[in-house]
């Protein structure tokens, strides 16, 4: 998804998955579960959102988590 499409005025669920996915690189786990956990809240199907937050949760150790 290119940065250009999310929108940081109206802040949609592409923008709290760009968000999260920067913390994600940088290791920071728990703001990347957080950004990805306000895009859910926003569009509770977005895709990129729930994979990334089941892959954090997988890397956490909570695997029933993340399988849901």
């Amino acid at each position: 998804m290119p940065y250009s499409e999310a929108n940081p005025v109206g802040k949609n669920a592409d923008y709290f998955f760009i968000k999260g996915f920067k913390h994600q690189v940088s290791e920071d786990y728990a703001h990347a579960m957080a950004s990805y956990l306000k895009g859910l809240d926003i569009k509770p199907d977005h895709l990129l959102c729930r994979f990334n937050l089941g892959v954090m949760l997988f890397k956490l150790g909570l695997y029933q988590e993340a399988s849901r």
